[in-house]
């Protein structure tokens, strides 16, 4: 019967051994593919902020032409010779607009800034 049990922790012996190289094999590879999925998700995460930095750059590139765009616009509607005040509101409003809006009349506001075009004694000009 010694045998037996001999042989049989033997096998018992074996089958730790195998069972502790088998798990030994999958901590290994799990470990691997753990460090694989972090480099990986490292890289996505760089390019993303790549990504999102280069079209934040690109969109204040564009804010800032706008805005520039904008300004000289401005400055040379404000700044046109040969107009009034009023000469310039006419150009900001469409006349052909309806003479209603909203249940009020405007043509009477049309008819006096028809009045004051060109007008340089008028107030506000």
């Amino acid at each position: 019967m010694s045998s037996e049990v001999e042989n049989g922790s033997s096998v018992i012996a074996e089958w730790k051994q195998k069972r502790e190289t088998e798990l030994a094999e999958r901590d290994e590879a799990d470990a691997k593919a753990k460090e694989e999925l972090k480099e990986e998700a490292i890289k996505h995460i760089d390019e993303f902020y790549e990504n999102y930095n280069r079209k934040k750059s690109e969109q204040l590139e564009g804010v800032r032409k706008e805005a520039e765009e904008f300004q000289k616009n401005r400055d040379e509607f404000s700044l046109q010779e040969g107009t009034t005040t009023w000469d310039r509101v006419l150009q900001l409003i469409n006349e052909d607009d309806a003479d209603q809006v909203a249940g009020r009349d405007k043509s009477k506001f049309k008819e006096i800034l028809q009045r004051l075009k060109g007008n340089t004694a008028a107030p506000g000009a």
